[in-house]
């Protein structure tokens, strides 16, 4: 899985609430695990959850944490990354890289 890193999407999601008690600061909690060296770093992959909540879905892990508050974690991942695309307006996010991509603001050319 080529990883797929993007400062300015992690820094949105640091911006916002915390998806289960509305407080703040908040980690990016990335929903498949990145580690230190990992490969599988995926920063569209991220929700927001203060460090009491991301330490507790890691410790009871996703179908427990869901359940108990009530939340489709990878609902509110596409939802916040709607989001974040549909504010940028015309502009588009380009991913470049062999084994690691950045997220390069660019317009977008239409191919037709």
């Amino acid at each position: 899985m080529q990883k797929l890193i993007c400062k300015e999407y992690v820094d949105f999601v640091r911006k916002r609430p915390c998806l289960v008690c509305g407080k703040r600061p908040v980690d990016a909690d990335h929903l498949i695990a990145r580690g230190r060296g990992s490969a599988k770093q995926i920063d569209f992959f991220c929700i927001p959850l203060d460090r009491e909540h991301h330490s507790e879905r890691h410790q009871i892990g996703d179908e427990k944490f869901q359940a108990k508050y009530r939340l489709n974690l990878w609902r509110c991942a596409a939802e916040m990354l709607c989001e974040f695309f549909l504010a940028r307006g015309p502009t588009a996010y380009i991913f470049e890289g062999k084994n690691e991509s950045q997220c390069s603001n660019r317009t977008v050319k239409n191919s037709h």
